[in-house]
């Protein structure tokens, strides 16, 4: 994505002033006063560093400020962006190490935008901090020793929705899926106490690029704390962007795409050591090099950026997610802009990603339902992205032990077992397989786990999919002997690291003095419900005493059961069963005898009835008083067996559970692609989703969240398929499911007579059509059965019912079998560069293909004259080899979707290397523009500089004619003495042995008259304000005001000529 500069004037009106209007144009015109009088130049990606005091910040303990400031934000902030800071508010929920973030409002231009906006901070106790201004494109660094300077970023074009800054993930790393013995799969979520989704971020930097920034840590998290503002600000509830560490490495990076797929190997050491869910790359960049601020996969979990942008993380984080830039109207997955402000992705304006139910300051939505919903993207996709890696850093309250550390080397098919003893009061449950130095992706692996029992590939617990790097995590587990199997495909693996950890909470999570347990279903779907036990387990995973215990009431009891002692008698062979007829919910309600503090219910189901009974979806609640208040601490379901169960505890503030939404087929035949998407469920709160879906009978299908897919299998008979889908919110839970008819291709009923256009046929009548049956609801005749508009289930109003597939009983009775459609070959596109330079990437991409029926393509590439080159599916690349004269290159792709093949011929032409032009020098000159009579004055070229880093000549020359020393690029001079102003011409001709530029310097020497005459009217005054035009006498001269300005004295640092970037232009002598 280019990047270009403009004048400082015109740079602040490009990102403020289509929106604002000509009322703030004083205000950018005094942003554009301070940028030229008081900025050090920072040339790559437009950015410029600016020295000065911007931010009173007084922490405890921090050395004291020398001033005593109502405001925090200073004047100096102020005239620099237009924006006030009044004062900064603590934020407790993003932490690293030492560090502290606060938040503060914006007052200024952002107030026009979405008012209030808002800046970001972190500060360590000394006093430094790291401050971010997106509103003004700033990051200002303080140190301890009160010294600040603000980076101030030219976004220009960096956020143009037209560019292009991402790469569509090739999913060679995929987010952890889950699978328990049931056949539920879900993504391994990360979820704090708080129930919200954990997505742990590792923070990269190059080495310059933490030198630039100061303090890379505070950086790092200041830029969470900014995204996590932004969630909050967009309404996206329950998903927290969590900083697990750092890592520095020694090289600086262009920031390109290519860069981009090197950053998984870059910070491989810190992925191993802190197992993060997304990698962010923060560097300086090459200028002439960097083709944007930022790039990210989309979707995906890698980024790189511009350590000098204060919002290019965010803007690529939100690629991640999968979002794009402004929308095409084809989905929500897209940035909006509203016509006076973009959001995130789509201009990167404001700290918002599009919701339509969010506002800017004037009622106008910074979204669309249906076409740009960023929102809803994020809800959808946050326990995706929670799924990439485990986490192993301690989440909030927790402590980990290491109960697993193995190096593992797996002949093919080779299976190893582990036994692993969980502690008491394990809350998570996480084993991970990384690679070890020598390893070599070759086989793929599989975790299995299995309480009490080795595990195989039929009995299991839990298992992971099978992947070169997996992981397995299992919530509240029971404590003692379990065991982890790992075994790899066809292929040998070698030197992976096999590490396992158990995480329990620091402190009791719950309290109170009466306790309600509510069963809302049953494993078996039937009314009953029994509890062999009930225990409560605090942190540390030792049970509370039920010596004081009492049942004082059950929603009903069996005779014999009393009412319900039998779950707390410590007995596992009694129990509490429901009275026959009583329909779910059904509950208990306990007195403790005391106020009491713990972390977990332990329930044991009834141990001599099979599932019979068994509790599925449950409630637990927490009172202080047995008819007061009640909190709700737990809502979830058990798994389908007879082993004790835990539930984590916590008060959650519920409000409404998550609305579950399903469409999809309910009908099919063998062979179709089925696909149920739950993309529209939704919660009342705007918290993030988790979908985990299961099938009954038991069907292998994809899973990606809140979408899965499968072909629908050839059986001998009509089967009905129910998938449930659980959505949860982190708080609650609500389930919903989806029945799928697959029909079979045969069966044993006998055809029924054919049925006839010109028949008439009443309720119950049942004929054959094309191999199948159908019944007639009511009076019909010349409606065709077996369409979308006559047949459908019960209740669907249409007149004919589907009885399922028919077989004759004579040779001369076979039914009309339905038309099997010819398969047709696929069709292969090749998209991507058809012309590169030696040493370039060459991408080439294949998603254009496609086939007629909709079946899935295998890819095949391979390339002539032969050259190595990676291939992941659609995707392919190769680095163009370096030649001494034009090669063209034939890329072919064969697809196949399994019956028929098609190949596609690609040309590349790699252009032969030619040695690249000397560009010529670029001259610079700093120095005074003005002097007095008997100065010295000292003009500096060190400044210039070549591309190529080619040796530089100085030579000079001066109009009129002056005496003059030289020393490399310096030169010094007297400054005549004279009656009147002469202007001095210096110029400079600078030569790297292939150009010569020139560069010209004037330096005004002012007349040896001081003496103020009578008749200079209009003095200079310090307290005095001064627009453009004003006209002031100093010093016996007059001079005009540029721009606005106050307390600056006109003298040499203020006074130049046209082009100077000075306040003031000297008007000539005031006699």
């Amino acid at each position: 994505m280019s990047s270009f500069r403009l004048t400082a004037l015109s740079r602040a009106t490009r990102l403020w002033g289509a929106s604002l209007g000509a009322a703030l144009l004083l205000p950018l015109g005094g942003m554009a006063q301070a940028d030229v009088v008081q900025h050090s130049p920072d040339a790559a990606l437009g950015a410029t560093v600016i020295q000065g005091h911007f931010i009173n910040l007084q922490l405890p303990g921090a050395r004291a400020m020398p001033f005593g400031a109502a405001e925090t934000g200073t004047e100096q902030l102020q005239q620099v962006t237009g924006m006030r800071i009044r004062s900064l508010i603590a934020q407790q929920d993003d932490t690293f190490k030492d560090l502290r973030v606060m938040t503060g409002q914006l007052e200024g231009r952002a107030r026009t935008l979405s008012a209030p906006g808002e800046m970001t901070l972190a500060a360590r106790p000394d006093g430094s901090f790291i401050a971010l201004l997106p509103d003004a494109n700033a990051i200002i660094r303080g140190d301890a020793n009160g010294q600040q300077s603000m980076i101030h970023f030219d976004a220009g074009a960096a956020f143009d929705p037209s560019s292009v800054d991402y790469i569509a993930d090739d999913g060679s790393e995929t987010p952890a899926l889950k699978e328990s013995q049931s056949g539920l799969r879900s993504f391994q979520v990360n979820r704090n106490v708080q129930g919200e989704t954990v997505i742990d971020l590792l923070a990269g930097f190059s080495q310059a690029a933490a030198d630039y920034i100061g303090d890379h840590e505070a950086y790092a998290l200041v830029q969470v704390a900014s995204v996590n503002r932004a969630l909050q600000q967009s309404k996206v509830q329950g998903v927290r962007l969590r900083l697990v560490g750092t890592q520095v490495v020694t090289q600086d990076a262009p920031i390109t795409r290519t860069s981009l797929s090197q950053v998984r190997n870059v910070f491989a050491e810190g992925m191993r050591r802190y197992s993060p869910d997304v990698v962010a790359s923060f560097v300086m960049g090459t200028p002439g090099q960097d083709t944007a601020v930022g790039w990210g996969n989309m979707p995906g979990r890698y980024t790189i950026n511009s350590i000098k942008s204060a919002t290019v993380f965010r803007h690529e984080l939100g690629h991640n997610i999968g979002g794009n830039h402004c929308s095409d109207g084809k989905s929500y997955r897209f940035g909006y802009n509203n016509g006076r402000v973009g959001t995130i992705l789509c201009g990167n304006h404001v700290g918002y990603f599009s919701n339509p139910d969010v506002k800017d300051s004037r009622g106008v939505p910074l979204g669309n339902a249906d076409t740009a919903n960023m929102a809803r993207v994020w809800r959808e996709n946050a326990a995706r992205m929670s799924a990439y890696s485990p986490s192993v850093v301690p989440l909030e309250q927790e402590q980990g032990t290491s109960i697993l550390s193995q190096k593992v080397s797996l002949a093919s098919g080779q299976t190893r077992y582990f036994p692993v003893d969980v502690p008491e009061g394990t809350r998570r449950l996480v084993f991970t397989v990384v690679d070890g130095e020598l390893t070599e992706k070759a086989g793929q692996i599989q975790l299995l786990l299995k309480r009490g029992a080795q595990p195989s590939g039929s009995s299991y617990d839990y298992r992971s999919a099978r992947n070169h790097n997996v992981s397995l995590g299992v919530n509240d587990p029971q404590p003692g002997r379990w065991y982890l199997a790992i075994n790899t495909d066809n292929r040998a693996t070698q030197d992976q690291v096999l590490e396992g950890h158990a995480y329990g909470l620091t402190q009791d999570t719950a309290q109170g003095r009466y306790l309600k347990f509510v069963a809302t279903s049953a494993v078996d779907g039937k009314d009953n419900a029994s509890v062999a036990e009930l225990l409560l387990v605090d942190a540390k995973g030792k049970a509370l005493p039920r010596d004081s215990w009492k049942v004082m009431s059950t929603s009903s009891a069996v005779p014999g059961a009393a009412v319900g002692n039998h779950a707390i008698d410590g007995n596992p062979n009694s129990y509490w069963s429901t009275a026959a007829g009583a329909r779910y919910p059904h509950e208990i309600l306990i007195d403790l005898g005391a106020d009491s503090r713990f972390s977990q219910l332990h329930y044991l189901p009834r141990q001599d009835a099979g599932l019979s009974g068994n509790i599925k979806g449950y409630q637990v609640y927490g009172s202080n008083s047995a008819n007061g208040a009640w909190t709700l601490l737990a809502d979830g379901e058990f798994s389908a067996d007879n082993d004790i169960k835990a539930a984590s505890l916590k008060p959650v503030n519920a409000g409404q559970p998550p609305v579950a939404v399903i469409s999809g087929k309910t009908e099919a035949n063998a062979g179709d692609k089925i696909v149920l998407d739950a993309s529209a469920s939704s919660d009342p709160q705007g918290n993030a989703l988790n979908f985990a879906w299961e099938a009954s009978p038991r069907l292998d299908f994809d899973f990606d969240g809140a979408r899965i897919s499968f072909t629908a299998p050839e059986l001998q008979s009509d089967t009905r398929y129910r998938f449930t889908l659980t959505l949860s919110n982190g708080k609650q839970s609500s389930t919903r499911t989806h029945e799928v008819l697959i029909k079979g291709k045969a069966a044993d009923a006998s055809c029924k007579p054919e049925w006839t256009l010109r028949g008439t046929y009443v309720g119950n009548d049942v004929v054959q059509w094309k191999g199948r049956q159908y019944q007639a609801r009511w009076w019909t005749s010349g409606t065709e059965p077996g369409l979308a508009s006559t047949t459908g289930p019960d209740g669907a109003g249409k007149v004919w019912r589907d009885l399922g597939p028919c077989q004759s009983e004579g040779e001369g009775e076979k039914p009309v079998e339905p038309p099997v459609e010819e398969v047709k070959p696929p069709v292969a596109v090749i998209g991507g560069a058809s012309e590169a330079k030696s040493g370039e990437t060459v991408y080439l991409d294949a998603t254009g293909s496609s086939d007629p029926a909709g079946l899935k393509l295998s890819y095949s590439w391979s390339i002539s004259p032969n050259v190595a080159f990676d291939a992941a599916g659609h995707l392919m690349k190769f680095v163009a080899p370096k030649a001494e004269q034009d090669v063209t290159y034939n890329v072919s792709l064969t697809v196949n979707n399994g019956k028929h093949s098609a190949t596609r011929t690609h040309q590349v032409k790699v252009l032969a290397e030619k040695p690249a032009p000397v560009k010529p020098p670029l001259a610079s000159i700093a120095g005074a523009s003005q002097a007095k009579g008997g100065e010295t004055v000292t003009l500096d070229a060190a400044g210039s500089s070549d591309p190529a880093g080619l040796a530089l000549s100085y030579q000079w020359t001066v109009t009129p004619s002056v005496a003059f020393q030289v020393s490399g690029s310096k030169l010094t001079f007297v400054a005549p003495k004279s009656d009147k102003d002469i202007s001095y011409r210096f110029t400079l001709n600078l030569g790297n042995g292939s150009h010569t530029v020139s560069r010209d310097h004037s330096v005004t020497v002012l007349a040896d008259i001081v003496e103020t005459p009578a008749g200079c009217l209009g003095a200079w005054s310090r307290q005095g304000t001064y627009l453009a035009n004003d006209k002031v006498s100093h010093n016996g001269r007059y001079y005009i005001a540029r721009w606005w300005t106050k307390g600056n004295e006109p003298s040499a640092a203020t006074v130049g000529g046209e082009g100077s970037g000075k306040v003031w232009r000297d008007a000539g002598a005031c006699n």
